[in-house]
């Protein structure tokens, strides 16, 4: 298992309605939470990670 510290947080968002299904998605981090606001439904965010290394040719 990957450690965490292996994870960067993107700049993407989402809130997902109680069924599962998707409500809103954004990058702009103060349109998700007054979304959150009006809704409660929790903010997810977006993380990532890039694997790289040096192979020879």
């Amino acid at each position: 298992m990957t450690a965490m510290t292996d994870w960067q947080p993107g700049r993407w968002y989402r809130i997902n309605q109680p069924d599962g299904r998707l409500w809103c998605e954004t990058s702009d981090r103060d349109e998700i939470q007054r979304e959150h606001e009006k809704t409660g439904w929790p903010i997810y965010r977006f993380w990532q990670r890039t694997d790289s290394e040096w192979r020879p040719e």
